[in-house]
């Protein structure tokens, strides 16, 4: 806990000390914590803090939430940065790395990664494990047209050679909050909440 604490003090430091740097932040709290199709909470709620700094398309960040995966781990804290290039002002192209770490006896885990978006209808992105470049990971989301009230994404992952995660995600934003509700394909066939969650996010 004590890496995790001193991790996001040394975020926001860099992030009120970098000139011209514009920062963020984000605290969320949801029914459960969903990785890629599979519940890394072990369907408890879980908080989580992500940390941000960024300049002219370069970022650098860290995130960290409860966790429990059945190994004697509590809580999750990752790294990540990049860089985004804004090709058109709704054609987005980027790359970068995510670093997952774990307390108890779980390996880290690196990924890189590249894709894009178009404005906030389309995303795809690319994942490689760099220790295992068969875990690659295909990443989509589709947002629906013409719904108003709320903003409806149908999402699509795929494994390399292997599964795929197949929902939906509902969301609605008020100023700096947002509610979400995030449903897998397998809240069909089995108990509803074993395959969705909840989600609350305040930005700041």
């Amino acid at each position: 806990m004590r890496k995790l604490l001193l991790t996001i003090m040394m975020m926001a430091g860099l992030s009120t000390s970098v000139n011209a740097a514009e920062y963020s932040g984000t605290f969320g709290l949801s029914s459960d914590y969903f990785w890629r199709g599979v519940s890394q909470n072990a369907g408890s709620p879980a908080v989580s803090l992500d940390l941000a700094v960024e300049h002219d398309g370069w970022y650098l960040g860290t995130w960290a939430s409860h966790t429990d995966l059945g190994m004697d781990n509590t809580y999750e804290y990752d790294f990540y940065g990049g860089y985004d290039m804004q090709l058109t002002d709704k054609l987005l192209v980027g790359g970068g790395f995510r670093q997952y770490n774990y307390d108890g006896e779980i390996d880290k885990v690196t990924e890189y990664f590249m894709g894009g978006q178009y404005a906030d209808m389309f995303e795809v992105w690319y994942y490689v494990d760099n220790d295992n470049r068969d875990l690659a990971y295909l990443d989509t989301k589709i947002k629906v047209p013409y719904i108003s009230v709320v903003d409806l994404h149908l999402n699509y992952g795929k494994w390399k050679g292997g599964d795929n995660v197949k929902g939906f995600t509902l969301s609605k934003a008020f100023d700096n909050v947002t509610l979400s509700l995030m449903v897998l394909n397998e809240a069909r066939h089995g108990t509803f909440s074993d395959s969705a969650a909840l989600g609350f996010h305040f930005d700041f």
